[in-house]
């Protein structure tokens, strides 16, 4: 049949009466997206508390210096919203290029493609879908920064004023 449109130019129009369909494959990929940034979240807080470690001296001297435990925590926060965001927008970025490239030149193709109208996996992007992207990066993110610094914060205590 679709050999046979084509040969004669029939034009047809195939409407979607399973959009429920779509959506629920949609929200299943969204939460394996969530799984795994959840499983990346892991890589934050180990390297978070390396880092914390390492710059262990570094929050005496800050506190020697003037500064207050309050703003060295600040200090590792931006530090774990930094790794966060710059994973979050690299990815983005990375994905968006992919799906750019996938639309421009159907890269993954479908298999049996003859007997489809469509040749390459159709992609779409969607801002909403970067939106809701970075608002679980953005939560997500912070959480494993916070744990992290609250635990150290909490057994490390910055060295109090000795002078006299």
């Amino acid at each position: 049949f679709v050999e046979y449109a084509r040969n004669k130019q029939i034009t047809f129009t195939i409407t979607d009466s399973g959009e429920y369909v779509t959506g629920l494959a949609r929200n299943i990929i969204l939460y394996v997206e969530i799984f795994i940034l959840l499983i990346a979240s892991f890589n934050v807080i180990s390297s978070l508390s390396m880092l914390m470690l390492e710059k262990k001296e570094d929050t005496h001297t800050l506190s020697a210096l003037g500064a207050d435990g309050r703003f060295i925590r600040r200090i590792f926060y931006a530090e774990g919203a930094l790794i966060a965001f710059s994973g979050a927008v690299a990815g983005l970025l990375l994905g968006a290029l992919c799906c750019y490239l996938q639309q421009t030149f159907g890269f993954v193709r479908l298999a049996n493609a003859q007997s489809f109208i469509i040749e390459a996996y159709p992609v779409r992007m969607k801002a909403a879908d970067f939106a809701w992207i970075l608002l679980a990066v953005g939560l997500i993110g912070g959480l494993t920064s916070y744990w992290p610094v609250h635990r150290f914060f909490k057994h490390v205590q910055p060295v109090e004023d000795t002078r006299e």
